[in-house]
Protein backbone atom coordinates (compact mmCIF):
# COMPACT_ATOMS: atom_id res chain seq x y z
CA UNK A 1 0.00 0.00 0.00
CA UNK A 2 1.28 3.51 -0.75
CA UNK A 3 0.40 6.96 0.51
CA UNK A 4 1.45 10.48 -0.42
CA UNK A 5 4.03 12.21 1.77
CA UNK A 6 5.04 15.77 0.84
CA UNK A 7 4.10 15.25 -2.80
CA UNK A 8 5.79 11.88 -3.28
CA UNK A 9 4.48 8.36 -2.85
CA UNK A 10 5.90 6.32 0.02
CA UNK A 11 5.36 2.69 0.83
CA UNK A 12 3.40 2.12 4.03
CA UNK A 13 4.52 -0.78 6.21
CA UNK A 14 1.98 -3.53 6.67
CA UNK A 15 1.10 -4.63 10.18
CA UNK A 16 2.84 -7.78 11.33
CA UNK A 17 2.78 -9.47 14.75
CA UNK A 18 6.36 -8.28 15.33
CA UNK A 19 5.25 -4.63 14.94
CA UNK A 20 3.48 -4.73 18.32
CA UNK A 21 4.86 -2.36 20.95
CA UNK A 22 4.57 -3.29 24.61
CA UNK A 23 4.45 -1.05 27.64
CA UNK A 24 4.35 2.73 27.78
CA UNK A 25 4.90 5.11 24.86
CA UNK A 26 5.99 8.78 24.82
CA UNK A 27 3.69 11.76 24.47
CA UNK A 28 2.86 12.62 20.88
CA UNK A 29 2.25 8.98 19.95
CA UNK A 30 -0.84 8.90 17.71
CA UNK A 31 -3.68 6.53 18.63
CA UNK A 32 -6.79 5.82 16.51
CA UNK A 33 -10.13 6.55 18.20
CA UNK A 34 -13.72 6.88 17.02
CA UNK A 35 -13.13 10.66 17.11
CA UNK A 36 -10.10 10.39 14.81
CA UNK A 37 -6.38 10.01 15.38
CA UNK A 38 -5.30 11.72 18.62
CA UNK A 39 -2.04 12.14 20.54
CA UNK A 40 -1.99 9.71 23.45
CA UNK A 41 -1.81 12.53 26.02
CA UNK A 42 -5.26 13.78 24.86
CA UNK A 43 -6.97 10.47 25.68
CA UNK A 44 -9.03 10.06 28.85
CA UNK A 45 -11.15 7.33 30.45
CA UNK A 46 -14.38 6.82 28.52
CA UNK A 47 -12.87 7.48 25.08
CA UNK A 48 -13.55 4.80 22.47
CA UNK A 49 -10.24 3.53 21.11
CA UNK A 50 -9.84 1.35 17.99
CA UNK A 51 -8.39 -2.09 18.78
CA UNK A 52 -7.93 -5.31 16.80
CA UNK A 53 -11.30 -6.36 18.26
CA UNK A 54 -13.17 -3.16 17.33
CA UNK A 55 -13.84 -0.04 19.38
CA UNK A 56 -13.29 -0.45 23.14
CA UNK A 57 -13.88 1.93 26.03
CA UNK A 58 -10.67 3.22 27.60
CA UNK A 59 -10.75 2.67 31.37
CA UNK A 60 -7.55 4.38 32.53
CA UNK A 61 -4.49 6.23 31.24
CA UNK A 62 -1.39 5.91 33.40
CA UNK A 63 1.52 8.35 33.14
CA UNK A 64 5.04 8.07 34.47
CA UNK A 65 8.22 10.07 34.08
CA UNK A 66 11.10 8.08 32.61
CA UNK A 67 14.73 9.06 32.84
CA UNK A 68 16.28 6.04 31.09
CA UNK A 69 18.81 6.43 28.32
CA UNK A 70 17.23 6.97 24.92
CA UNK A 71 14.44 9.25 26.21
CA UNK A 72 14.56 13.02 26.59
CA UNK A 73 15.06 14.19 30.19
CA UNK A 74 11.85 13.82 32.21
CA UNK A 75 9.96 12.26 29.28
CA UNK A 76 6.34 11.42 30.08
CA UNK A 77 5.38 7.87 29.11
CA UNK A 78 1.73 6.84 28.75
CA UNK A 79 0.04 3.44 29.04
CA UNK A 80 -3.58 2.63 28.18
CA UNK A 81 -5.74 0.23 30.19
CA UNK A 82 -8.97 -1.58 29.32
CA UNK A 83 -11.13 -4.24 30.99
CA UNK A 84 -9.15 -7.02 29.27
CA UNK A 85 -5.89 -7.33 27.29
CA UNK A 86 -6.23 -5.32 24.08
CA UNK A 87 -4.06 -4.44 21.12
CA UNK A 88 -4.61 -0.80 20.11
CA UNK A 89 -4.17 0.54 16.59
CA UNK A 90 -1.56 3.31 16.57
CA UNK A 91 -0.36 5.29 13.59
CA UNK A 92 1.76 2.63 11.86
CA UNK A 93 2.03 0.15 14.75
CA UNK A 94 0.05 -1.85 17.28
CA UNK A 95 0.29 -1.19 21.03
CA UNK A 96 -0.32 -4.06 23.46
CA UNK A 97 -2.31 -2.87 26.51
CA UNK A 98 -2.78 -4.66 29.81
CA UNK A 99 -6.09 -4.63 31.68
CA UNK A 100 -6.67 -2.34 34.63
CA UNK A 101 -5.13 -3.63 37.83
CA UNK A 102 -7.84 -4.64 40.23
CA UNK A 103 -7.39 -4.35 43.93
CA UNK A 104 -7.87 -7.55 45.84
CA UNK A 105 -10.00 -7.09 48.89
CA UNK A 106 -8.98 -9.26 51.79
CA UNK A 107 -11.88 -10.54 53.86
CA UNK A 108 -11.24 -11.31 57.50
Amino acid sequence: MTRMSQGRATRQASFRPDSVLRGAVPSGTLIHTLDGTLPIEYLSPGDQVITRNGARILRRVSVRVDQRDGFPPRARLFALHFDIDEVVLGDGFYLACKPMATRQVRLH
